[in-house]
């Protein structure tokens, strides 16, 4: 009788070990599955910090523009404008509208009348499409934009319209925007470094900017 219930006992402990021993494992299993599953979301939170570009909606481009209507003292003078644009991916909000701000450095030269300049603006810039309640699948894309900041020797602004044309929308994979411009421009002062010094003058010119998408280079 004492050997049976010695047996007995025996049974349930080696039973109760097996089973302490298969917790265990489970146990140990499970942790093993909840590190690895941490270390995959660190691994793909790490990859996709990575994969930001600091440069998205950076582009940088070129304007190039001949006076068409020239005003005070340039009547009858040639002129051509340069600019270095800058477009950040940084905007305002209003309505329906998102404001792009960006910047623009300009030269302008009118040889005939001794006169040129540099300007400095920031610059805002409107999509019209959805204002004007365009088809989405137009090909071409119209803005508005309107600059101030320092002309010649004094203040200045500038305002004008633009078609944009972005080459994907024609199959070319190019990351660049055309864009066909009229716009005025409006100074209070012409500066020293001309023959009508400290006069307020003006001009619209008509001309094109091509800007290139600057995080398609890392």
């Amino acid at each position: 009788m004492r050997k049976t219930y010695m047996g007995t006992i025996l049974v349930v402990l080696t039973f109760g070990l097996v089973m302490l021993s298969a917790q265990d494992i489970q146990e140990e299993a499970i942790e093993e599955e909840v590190v690895e599953a941490e270390e995959y979301i660190d691994e793909d939170v790490f990859e996709e910090e990575e994969s930001v570009n600091p440069l998205d909606g950076f582009a940088v481009g070129l304007n190039v523009g001949l006076p068409i209507v020239k005003g005070a003292y340039l009547e009858g003078q040639s002129g051509t404008n340069f600019g270095l644009l800058i477009g950040t991916p940084y905007g305002l909000p209003l309505g329906p509208l998102n404001i792009g701000v960006g910047f623009e450095i300009l030269t302008y030269s009118f040889p005939d009348a001794d006169f040129n300049g540099m300007a400095v603006l920031g610059t805002f810039n409107v999509g019209l499409n959805d204002l004007l309640v365009f088809p989405a699948t137009l090909p071409v894309q119209f803005s508005a934009q309107v600059g101030a900041g320092l002309y010649g020797g004094g203040l200045g602004t500038t305002i004008g319209g633009a078609i944009d044309i972005p080459l994907e929308k024609f199959n070319v994979n190019l990351p660049l925007a055309i864009k066909l411009y009229g716009r005025g421009n409006a100074m209070t002062n012409a500066g020293t470094n001309s023959n009508i010094e400290g006069e307020p003058t003006g001009w619209i010119n008509a001309g094109m900017m091509i800007t290139y998408d600057v995080s398609t280079l890392f």
